[in-house]
Parts: structure tokens; C-alpha cells; sequence
């Protein structure tokens, strides 16, 4: 199983799909405006997208330093890739704040390159 956190305090380990489906549910009851539902249940599916990386798995298994393996600009560069540029921005600052669009491009440039083949078109 792919896990999205460490042990709680009760000792329970969430998978990665239980833990976005959840974010996502929770997401679409924040969206005041039926306009942004679907940006909204986008950003909580994708947020995670980057803890599916072999390294970010064992990271959490093992431990290591916090911040050494970054996992939102997977989500966020897929958002972007699907027009979700809204959700992208969120997604990329859900840990260390909102980007400004520069930012934002510089975050995400490595998903720019061919040979990315994870957001292959």
C-alpha cells in the first residue's frame, strides 16, 4: 500500500487514494459556488499526486530530512497540464504558500521537458 502520511496518534496509516478521495470530499463541501466545484475536488485528488514517487515511499517509511523529497509539484504540474491552472497554484503552495506565477513556471519547469514522461501527452 501507498501511504500519504506517517502513523497518527491513534497508529492508523492512510493510504494515499483513501486520504485524497477524503481531501477531495472535504473540498467540494468548502466550494461556496457550484462554478468551482470541480477546481476545488481537482486540487484535493492531485495535492498527494507527487507521494507516489518510489523515494517520497520511503521517506516516509524511513525517515530522512523533512522537505528532501518535494512531492506537490507532481499535482500541481498536472493540473497545469489539464487547465486546471487555479488548482496548480494551490496545489503547488499547499506546504510552503502560494507562488506568484514566475514562481509557479520555476517550480514546474522540469515537467516542461520531453523526456518527463509521467505527464506525457
Amino acid at each position: 500500500m501507498k501511504i500519504a502520511h506517517t502513523e497518527n496518534e491513534r497508529g492508523e496509516v492512510h493510504s494515499i487514494i483513501d486520504h485524497t478521495q477524503g481531501v477531495s470530499r472535504l473540498m467540494d463541501a468548502f466550494a461556496i459556488n457550484p462554478t468551482y466545484q470541480n477546481i476545488y475536488k481537482t486540487t484535493g485528488l492531485l495535492h498527494d499526486l507527487g507521494k507516489y514517487q518510489p523515494d517520497f515511499q520511503k521517506y516516509l517509511k524511513e525517515g530522512g530530512r523533512r522537505g528532501s523529497v518535494p512531492h506537490a509539484c507532481w499535482g500541481a504540474a498536472l493540473a497545469k497540464r489539464v487547465k486546471q491552472t487555479e488548482a496548480a497554484f494551490a496545489i503547488d503552495g499547499h506546504h510552503k504558500g502560494l507562488p506568484d506565477l514566475s514562481d509557479l513556471k520555476s517550480d514546474l519547469s522540469e515537467f516542461d521537458e520531453p523526456e518527463h514522461t509521467l505527464l506525457s501527452t
